[in-house]
């Protein structure tokens, strides 16, 4: 598979598809994290569903490449992460 370097703006929206992406919002280790040596972990989820999350960039993303995470634990299990294949690019 081939990895894309796609750019983001600090304060856009954010979509991602897939399964088993639903977390808990209430949970501090889980969620959505954008991460390059520091983690910045996102504060606004407009849609929290199985198959979709959608979310504000959080503003203060410093320039530079980011991996994205999504933490979530399903029922009672340890929290699992998935890791976006893409690279995520801050200008």
């Amino acid at each position: 598979m081939k990895r894309m370097f796609i750019l983001v703006t600090p304060g856009g929206m954010g979509r991602l598809t897939g399964y088993r992406l639903k977390f808990d919002p209430t949970d501090p280790n889980q969620g959505i994290f954008f991460i390059n040596g520091s983690t910045t972990q996102v504060d606004v989820v407009g849609k929290n569903n199985p198959s979709e999350l959608m979310f504000l960039v959080p503003a203060n993303l410093q320039p530079g490449a980011y991996s994205l995470e999504i933490r979530s634990a399903i029922g009672n299990s340890a929290v699992h992460t998935g890791l976006l294949a893409d690279v995520l690019g801050v200008s």
